[in-house]
């Protein structure tokens, strides 16, 4: 089927929670589009902390269109890959399609209903408390048409696995597209289903050919971020090999074949070499062509058992893995292909191979890019079942769509090498002693292996056991417990009650996931010898112990730290209280919290302390990396949630009213011990624990230095220096070009700099921003995670002494020109250059 994109020249119309209320605004949008996430926040909202101080409302999307001759004699659908939520469609004031959860694709066939003249409008409500997160709303993801003949392939319908992988070595040599590296295999065997669908009225004797081409990581269509629908034409040095079917397509319904060829001197793909193929299938008719689709794949080896863990092409892996929700920040839920890239980019420089897509399916855009960079992908299907956890919640619709939206997240990214496993639920109530729950967990599993038998099935369930149980046992609210990891996680008088709860349930599934119950990957390991664990979720604060277990369990194939960034939503779960009044009062922040401050990055990209520690403990950095505590809280106890990392940054300017006073100083570092010096003169020298080497210092400005020291020798070293004021601002563009699709990115970054240039970290100014040429301004924002401001103004105040801009380019080549003021500042410009679309990259 040909895929035509369906972004531009949609009008929204928004309003409030009710829709009887007149329209707070309508405009002209081109999606993605979020319609919450510039709405004013505030104390009053209903979601409160979880959704980020964020309220809903009602958006109604309307797109007029005239027939185009292309669509004439066609079957067309409309594909929309993610709206929030309560979709329905409608076309020429009929009603023709709904869609209630917020994050599977779903499509509709509009072919019935077209006319020489269209109005399509596609409703969506975002009815707080919905999530316990930020969720968007509106039609966030992509829209595209997708256009078939009498006789089509449903772009579903196909699947491409590698049966069997032979011959694997470490040096692909002349393999492939002739290039050298990688890992590679003397021959793997395909096998390759679909489905052609007949509108016709009588069987058709057809010809399949499959024409496959080594693609390795480059992109045809930058607005998929794929291979395009052209790849004869785009990698027509490529071709691999080709093979070619007879069949009968049978009137009136969709006719399943398959092929099955070896593909020899394989390239395999890895999260270290991510190397991709296309299958280009045709549909021919007495030698013309009915219709196609290409659709990428990997070839790769992967097997997961309690003795050897997880073997990625023959090799054990650790997975060293983040949970990440859809947000992007200041751009809301909008699933921008460059905001995408940037933040697997982001995570990967950090170390991270896997992400778990919390708590539920995620864009195409984002696993295709998963494949291109090389990272491993736990797919999520739901937050809940049939209990709920908020109000308006999936826990609603489950009984009536479970069965269709998990099909829709399997059917639609099975043929991505990246997904590793599915998961089907988190933190589940009735996983645990129901047997209400082990019939669904069984119904699920049952499901997802009826269209992926590929992949093993999983879930992710905390370690807490239920409030009624607990209940007499002590005074903590089921978020305090969960940061709590005793000893025994689950076991209570002696009663093993974990274990007798969720014996059952794991016996359903292929992997257990683990939520904040390290200690019983070891125990575990001997009461279930065949089970394969991995930590779904780990908290932040005990970082050393949760990767400790993994490593000296290899019946534990990872963990997944909550969170790898932060996201909207959720505020507050990762603060650190100083004032003994407050300490246990509440697991969410009060408002003016906007995100969780739990991530290893920050909003903005930026990485924070709990970001070094953990690279460094994945044995990726040998560096050293300086940090201190504010001298207002010198030895001072604090109050953590479980998700926080102690309250320090990488900042060495303070008041006058501070010098002399003891400072805290921390060096994160794998080495033997760590040298302190100020100003040039050694003031002390300590070794590390768990890699954190802490001493007490007094302030004074100017120089904080750190050597490491390893087997006697410096091995790495790192530095803070005071500042002085603001006198300048600095625009740092990630991008100096974009395309002119109407898509593409530009993110930059806004500093405050002194006379000598360095960032000024504790004197925050607000910034202006304005936005001229060929864009419009998509984001502004900043790291901050506890600030009242609201997004879409075009106004910031600096944290930290940075802010991030993001432009969005326009669909005409030309320069845009970003102009940013500050009171007390002269303003700075900047040019990004948004040109024609390359065709691969």
């Amino acid at each position: 089927m040909k895929k035509i994109s369906f972004l531009d020249g949609w009008m929204r119309e928004r309003f409030g929670p009710i829709a009887r209320t007149p329209a707070l605004d309508k405009k002209e949008v081109n999606l993605p589009d979020d319609f919450i996430v510039d709405t004013a926040r505030g104390p009053e909202a209903i979601g409160a902390a979880y959704t980020g101080y964020f309220g809903g409302g009602l958006a109604y999307y309307r797109k007029e269109f005239a027939l185009p001759e292309e669509w004439r004699e066609k079957n067309v659908f409309l594909y929309i890959d993610g709206a929030y939520m309560n979709s329905q469609v409608a076309l020429n004031e009929e009603y023709i399609g709904k869609n209630p959860y917020g994050y599977t694709p779903f499509f509709v066939e509009l072919t019935p209903w077209l006319s020489e003249r269209n109005r399509l409008e596609i409703a969506t409500r975002c009815c707080q408390p919905n999530s316990r997160w930020y969720s968007g709303g509106g039609l966030y993801r992509q829209a595209e048409i997708w256009l078939g003949d009498s006789l089509f392939i449903h772009p579903w319908s196909v699947q491409v696995t590698a049966e069997t992988v032979e011959g694997i070595k470490e040096t692909a040599e002349g393999i492939a597209d002739g290039t050298v590296g990688g890992t590679g295999a003397e021959k793997a065997r395909l096998r390759i289903s679909f489905g052609v669908t007949s509108r016709r009225t009588k069987n058709a004797r057809v010809s399949v050919r499959a024409r496959i081409y080594a693609i390795g990581t480059r992109v045809a269509d930058p607005v998929r971020q794929d291979c395009g629908q052209e790849p004869e034409k785009d990698f027509a040095d490529s071709l691999v090999r080709e093979c070619e079917i007879k069949m009968t397509a049978e009137a009136g319904r969709e006719t399943a074949e398959l092929m099955r060829l070896e593909l020899e001197n394989v390239r395999l793909w890895d999260t270290e070499d991510p190397f991709l193929y296309a299958v280009l299938l045709t549909v021919e008719e007495d030698g013309r062509e009915i219709d196609r689709h290409a659709q990428e794949f990997g070839v790769r080896s992967l097997s997961f058992d309690a003795k050897d863990g997880m073997r990625l092409n023959g090799k054990k892996r650790k997975l060293r893995g983040g949970c990440i929700h859809h947000d992007n920040a200041s751009l809301g839920a909008c699933a921008y292909p460059a905001a995408e890239r940037r933040k697997l980019e982001i995570l990967k420089s950090q170390g991270f191979n896997a992400v778990r897509t919390a708590h539920n399916p995620v864009s195409f855009t984002f696993l295709n890019l998963c494949d291109r960079l090389g990272m491993l992908v736990l797919e999520e299907a739901f937050d809940c079942w049939e209990r709920r956890k908020t109000e308006n919640d999936y826990h609603s619709f489950f009984a009536e769509w479970w069965e269709r939206d998990l099909s829709a997240m399997v059917l639609r990214d099975r043929n991505h090498p990246g997904i590793f496993a599915w998961s089907v639920g988190n933190e589940i109530p009735e996983f645990t002693g129901s047997m209400r729950g082990l019939a669904i967990v069984k119904s699920l599993a049952v499901c997802v292996r009826g269209l992926d038998a590929s992949r093993p099935v999983t879930l992710g369930q905390h370690g807490v056991l239920n409030r009624q149980l607990l209940g007499a046992k002590t005074d903590l609210t089921f978020e305090q417990l969960q940061a709590v990891v005793p000893e025994e996680p689950g076991v209570v008088d002696g009663v093993d009650y974990w274990d007798m709860w969720t014996e059952n349930g794991w016996e359903q599934l292929d992997l257990a996931g683990y939520n904040y119950i390290w200690p019983r990957y070891g125990t575990d390991g001997v009461k279930h010898p065949a089970r394969v664990i991995m930590g779904t979720e780990i908290h932040p604060s005990m970082l050393y112990d949760y990767w400790k277990a993994v490593l000296n369990n290899d019946n534990c194939i990872g963990d997944f730290v909550w969170s790898a960034m932060d996201y909207l939503g959720e505020a507050g779960t990762g603060r650190v209280e100083w004032d003994p009044a407050r300490f246990d009062k509440s697991f969410v922040g009060e408002f003016p919290w906007l995100s969780n401050s739990q991530g290893d990055i920050d909003l903005d990209g930026n990485i924070r302390p709990q970001g070094y520690y953990h690279k460094i403990l994945w044995g990726l950095d040998e560096g050293v990396h300086l940090f201190a505590r504010h001298p207002e809280h010198t030895d001072q106890e604090y109050w953590g949630t479980g998700w926080h990392w102690e309250d320090v940054s990488r900042e060495w300017t303070y008041d006058k009213e501070y010098l002399g006073s003891p400072v805290n100083v921390y060096a994160y570092g794998d080495c033997d011990e760590v040298e302190f010096y100020l100003n040039g003169r050694l003031l002390g020298t300590a070794a590390p624990e768990r890699f954190i080497t802490s001493i007490t210092l007094p302030w004074e400005p100017g120089i904080l230095e750190a050597h490491a020291i390893r087997d006697g020798k410096r091995c790495a070293q790192d530095r803070l220096e005071t500042t002085g004021k603001p006198v300048k601002l600095a625009l740092l563009a990630e991008q100096e070009r974009i395309g002119a699709d109407g898509l593409d990115l530009a993110f930059v970054r806004i500093e405050l700099r002194d006379e000598a240039g360095r960032t000024v970290t504790g004197d925050d100014r607000e910034v202006a921003v304005h936005v001229e040429g060929p864009g419009v301004l998509a984001g502004l924002g900043s790291g901050n995670p506890c600030t009242p401001e609201n997004y879409g103004t075009g106004r910031r105040m600096t944290w930290r002494g940075r802010a991030l801009a993001v432009l969005r380019a326009g669909k005409e080549p030309g320069t845009l020109c970003l102009k940013v003021s500050a009171e007390g500042l002269p303003e700075e410009s900047l040019t990004v250059e948004v040109s024609a679309v390359l065709a691969v990259e």
